[in-house]
């Protein structure tokens, strides 16, 4: 399994510029395999796939949702108090993923279908990069 880790940077590096040219390559980087998702919100500008901004609120909002819903069993394993509002969540490779771990135990979105996400060695948490397949 071949795996990128992609910075998008600090202002003035060229990111946007970076970003912009993989959403116009979307359709050939999909026939290559690679998923490039286009977080815009339906119906809005082109411009807003390469918002930083909206990237941020893009990975934001759901995050604060998952951790506000997240609980953990008397026998320790996470669950959650209700469903995700997005469907995307709930269909098997939907493009949106979330997984949660307590100790050996593990919560994840039907978005993951039978896989997981590595979540790096125990303990790391934040400090550990995000990756996808």
């Amino acid at each position: 399994m071949r795996r990128a880790i992609v910075h998008i940077g600090m202002p003035r590096t060229g990111s946007t510029a970076f970003q912009e040219v993989l959403a116009r390559l979307r359709p050939r980087l999909a026939a290559a395999g690679i998923c490039y998702p286009n977080l815009a919100p339906p119906g809005a500008p082109g411009s807003d796939d390469v918002n930083h901004y909206r990237l941020g609120q893009a990975l934001d909002r759901p995050a604060k949702l998952i951790a506000g819903r997240v609980g953990l069993a008397p026998d320790g394993t996470p669950t959650l108090s209700r469903d995700l509002p997005d469907p995307r969540f709930a269909t098997p490779y939907g493009g949106l993923y979330w997984q949660v771990e307590a100790g050996s135990r593990a919560l994840r979105s039907r978005s993951l279908w039978d896989r997981s996400l590595d979540l790096g060695p125990a303990g790391a948490g934040a400090q550990a990069p995000a990756t996808r397949d």
